[in-house]
């Protein structure tokens, strides 16, 4: 981690993260999931006091740690990357018999640009400049669900949840790429 940079955020209703880069080199799984990282509460509405937590959370008013997935992993089944020169294309193979199931994938060492963003409209903009000054010429969505999300209008609060995003690496077909 770089000194006073975090792996996690607020986000205002009007926000959007932006990630562009390349994908993993060829490896047997990637993923990329968003997180509500930890939320404030007021009382003990809402808070689930019934299942024991593996991370503490004092009695409210307090922050405490969700670590809860916000919507399906995007990986390199799902991804939809944009084809560069560098990309490769491998073949997955599922199931067996009839019931085999392949798929080509190209979203290894290919360019990926992530819009996350509770607002359909920011992302639509922040789309279209990315497309329009040929940073990348597709953009993959990923929307956080703003309606379940303590999110402000004007500011960052300290009432606010704070967000973050998990990329999952798994056997790197050539470890030296990493």
């Amino acid at each position: 981690m770089v000194e006073g940079h975090s792996a996690a955020w607020r986000l205002q209703a009007n926000d959007a993260v932006v990630l562009i880069g390349d994908s993993p080199p060829e490896m047997r799984y990637w993923g990329l999931t968003n997180y509500l990282f930890n939320r404030h509460y007021k009382n003990s509405d809402g808070k689930n006091t019934t299942v024991t937590s593996i991370s503490q959370c004092p009695k409210p008013p307090a922050r405490c740690e969700s670590f809860a997935s916000l919507g399906d992993t995007q990986n390199m089944i799902n991804a939809q990357l944009t084809e560069t020169s560098t990309s490769k294309t491998s073949e997955r193979c599922d199931g067996e018999g009839k019931d085999k199931v392949c798929h080509n994938i190209t979203a290894f060492d290919s360019t990926w640009a992530y819009v996350m963003s509770p607002s359909q409209s920011v992302t639509k903009l922040v789309e279209a400049d990315l497309i329009s000054k040929g940073i990348v010429d597709h953009v993959r969505h990923y929307p956080y669900p703003g309606d379940m999300l303590n999110l402000s209008d004007k500011k960052w609060g300290d009432n606010d949840d704070i967000l973050s995003i998990l990329l999952r690496l798994a056997f790197p077909t050539r470890p030296e790429e990493m």
